[in-house]
């Protein structure tokens, strides 16, 4: 009787550890996220710290893309593109070349607004080029494909994501793309 007792005593304390852990745990990403009242476009050319990945994207025409109709816009700041062990003349040479552009960035960018809410650990994204990447969460870091996604802004058409790095299979594909 005394066991019974004690089993039944660990599994309601583990029930209520369970109810309130699970709430927790079913949350999105800790993504800090500003509001603007602009589209993409112009949202990027406000931001000082992605020029460079704003310069591909015009490069690839995606920014008439973008302005069609949702999109989920994931973009390496300046410092991840200048960390990529690239010569500039090289960054320089995807960075203005629409080809090479336009591949680079459509493996960046998914139809439909994704909120840092629908951010899950073991969500698999599909970007435009049918390329899979998968979110995860650790510590209150939120990451795409392992690299830290340190912000995000909701424009009127749909959602910009700052990236710390380079995706590593973004990154074969331009080295792929240069031959490098």
């Amino acid at each position: 009787m005394l066991k019974t007792r004690k089993i039944v005593a660990i599994l309601a304390l583990a029930a209520i550890l369970l109810a309130f852990t699970a709430p927790v745990a079913a949350q999105g990403a800790n993504i800090p996220v500003e509001k603007t009242n602009k589209d993409m476009s112009s949202t990027l050319s406000g931001l000082n710290d992605v020029s460079m990945a704003n310069t591909i994207i015009k490069s690839a025409d995606l920014d008439k893309t973008l302005a069609t109709e949702d999109h989920t816009l994931f973009i390496p700041s300046d410092s991840a593109m200048n960390r990529m062990g690239l010569d500039m003349s090289s960054v320089y040479g995807f960075m203005t070349d629409k080809g090479m552009a336009t591949k680079t960035m459509r493996s960046m960018v998914m139809e439909g607004s994704i909120m840092p809410s629908d951010m899950t650990t073991g969500k698999a994204l599909t970007m435009i080029n049918g390329q899979t990447m998968f979110i995860t969460t650790s510590n209150g870091q939120t990451a795409l494909d392992s690299v830290k996604i340190t912000r995000g802004y909701q424009t009127t058409d749909g959602m910009i994501y700052v990236l710390d790095s380079v995706p590593s299979s973004v990154l074969m594909n331009i080295k792929s793309t240069l031959g490098l």
